[in-house]
């Protein structure tokens, strides 16, 4: 195996067990070993980015299911989605105050698809949402973690300690 293909392989696995423990952001080791690697495969380093992208591809036939009956709320969904993953990927360029808006941004971002979601459930767009909820629950406590300040290791156990809905 490649150098390459080895830190590939490390960077996943110690991934896979900061999700395991349910951690937001990756060890710096993590990091270390992808700083040579290409924006995209830095993006995947933060846990929050990586279950967004999950809420979206959970959200895809919900969307579908709703602009049915009403296009600009399917729209607006979409549009709260993309910007939840966009947030948290620019937060990841930036540092301090302006990282943590960012990522303060994808947290009401976030909130605004559970908003939709409780509005196309009222109307009886959707009947059965459980699946992306479960996603987006994890989502939002990973993102109050990373938005309520303290050190890493205060945020990371906040973001633990947060029910998901």
């Amino acid at each position: 195996m490649t150098g390459d293909a080895l830190r590939a392989i490390a960077a996943q696995m110690i991934a896979l067990v900061n999700t395991a423990v349910g951690d937001a952001l990756v060890t710096r080791r993590a990091r270390v070993a992808l700083r040579d690697e290409a924006p995209s495969r830095f993006s995947s380093t933060l846990i929050a980015y990586q279950v967004a992208l999950e809420v979206v591809g959970e959200l895809r036939p919900l969307v579908e299911q709703i602009r049915k009956y009403d296009a600009n709320l399917a729209k607006q969904l979409v549009d709260a989605a993309s910007s939840t993953v966009q947030n948290l990927a620019e937060g990841m360029g930036h540092r301090g105050g302006n990282r943590r808006l960012k990522w303060e941004i994808a947290f009401g971002e976030a909130n605004e698809i559970k908003g939709s979601l409780d509005v196309a459930r009222a109307w009886g767009y959707v009947l059965d949402d459980h699946g992306v909820r479960e996603k987006l629950g994890r989502l939002l406590a990973l993102c109050w973690g990373l938005t309520k300040g303290g050190t890493q290791s205060q945020r990371s156990t906040r973001a633990r300690s947060v029910p998901q809905s």
